[in-house]
């Protein structure tokens, strides 16, 4: 769903970046919530995850930015504001994808993946305000430079975020 401006601020991650450290060319992602999360904690009672959400331009997974974990919950609420930069070869390729994935955080070993969302440059890379978008949850189909635990549970959820482009234009051609 396309809407108006984000409605909530930000609490700061260990990824988010304040405004003021953004400069130019960014793409500043708010992830609002999910719901409908699938339970990769089985063993606890009543199932659930601590799910956070990584992001990345697809193909240029330098500036990996996640948000923070929220503990035993299937509906996450984070109101966390990344910031990304879209370096200057991901311009020149042509409309690269803002890829989130939602994964369980887990203490030792891998995180479980809980899904995935894309947002391609066409909708991010609007001249005016911000875009918010509500996003079905799918199986994996970009890998990130996390490595998660394979599984063959079905995804189910959807996430909230907004993005607004600070680079001006169309973010291609001169750096």
């Amino acid at each position: 769903e396309l809407g108006g401006p984000a409605t909530a601020q930000t609490a700061q991650s260990p990824g988010a970046q304040s405004p003021g450290a953004m400069g130019r060319r960014r793409l500043l992602v708010t992830v609002h919530r999910a719901t409908g999360l699938r339970a990769a904690d089985q063993r606890r009672e009543p199932p659930s995850s601590d799910p956070l959400v990584e992001a990345f331009i697809e193909g240029h997974r330098s500036d990996f930015r996640e948000t923070g974990f929220k503990k035993k919950t299937l509906e996450p609420v984070w109101d966390e504001q990344l910031a990304l930069r879209l370096p200057k070869k991901a311009r020149k390729e042509g409309e690269p994808r803002l890829v989130l994935h939602v994964v369980d955080r887990n203490r030792f070993g891998r995180n479980d993946f809980l899904g995935e969302a894309l947002i391609p440059a066409e909708v991010w890379r609007q001249r005016e305000g911000v875009v918010e978008e509500e996003i079905e949850l799918t199986q994996k189909t970009v890998e990130s430079e996390r490595f998660h635990a394979e599984t063959d549970e079905a995804v189910s959820g959807v996430l909230l975020v907004s993005c607004r482009w600070t680079g001006g234009g169309s973010g291609r051609g001169a750096a």
